[in-house]
């Protein structure tokens, strides 16, 4: 799971430092991928893996990256192609072509390389847990076929903002035709159980032979 690939400019923004991976450690991290022969999916295709209708490789990994910023075009998706590996961007409608998000363009650009998933996550990055129905629904629902429409592609993937979610959010992501979401429940081991609550990893500052111990490990 990551947030922002960037070179942060302001020392006093303590929540971009924390989420931040620089360009120079993720390039070593994807290095280290490809050195130890990961192959690499998307968040849609993991009920494939899990259900066993795709074979499930020695070494996998699902990279995905939150919010939609701009520094993930920038930085992030070059280095992508270059190492040739999968990722999933999950983008919050309301924020594109907004100041430090996304463009309409550039998503393009991502989805015509054949190597970017777009998943959703939600209009305004709310918190869902507890919500009412009518506004949860707004929030896992709107936007989905609109966007869908905009980038003739089919949202499959959803990320939970905050990591929160309950059992009326999992219950509406299945009706809205979601096929998994992630969660920022902090694990490796995924099943058909947690196919709408999936865990992740965070992604901090790893340099690539610190990348491959920590893989060693799971």
């Amino acid at each position: 799971m990551y947030h922002y690939v960037e070179n942060v400019v302001d020392t006093n923004d303590s929540v971009r430092l924390k989420l931040n991976v620089t360009p120079s450690e993720f390039e070593a991290q994807l290095e280290t991928l490809k050195k130890e022969d990961y192959q690499s999916f998307w968040v849609k295709e993991i009920p494939n893996l899990t259900n066993q209708r795709i074979q499930l490789p020695e070494k996998s990994v699902v990279l995905t990256f939150d919010d939609g910023y701009r520094d993930f075009y920038e930085f992030a998706f070059p280095l992508l192609k270059k190492y040739q590996l999968k990722a999933t961007v999950f983008i919050i409608s309301d924020f594109i072509d907004r100041n430090d998000y996304l463009t309409s363009d550039q998503i393009k650009d991502m989805i015509d390389s054949a190597l970017i998933e777009i998943g959703f996550h939600t209009l305004n990055h709310a918190y869902l847990k507890n919500t009412g129905s009518e506004t949860a629904k707004k929030q896992i629902f709107e936007s989905k076929t609109n966007l869908e429409k905009k980038f003739n592609v089919q949202i499959l993937s959803f990320a939970y903002p905050y990591g929160a979610f309950d059992e009326q959010s999992i219950k509406l992501l299945k009706e809205a035709g979601y096929l998994a979401g992630v969660s920022t429940i902090s694990n490796t081991s995924q099943s058909n159980k947690n196919l709408f609550y999936l865990s992740r990893m965070r992604a901090t500052n790893y340099r690539g032979v610190d990348l491959a111990q920590a893989l060693d490990m799971l």
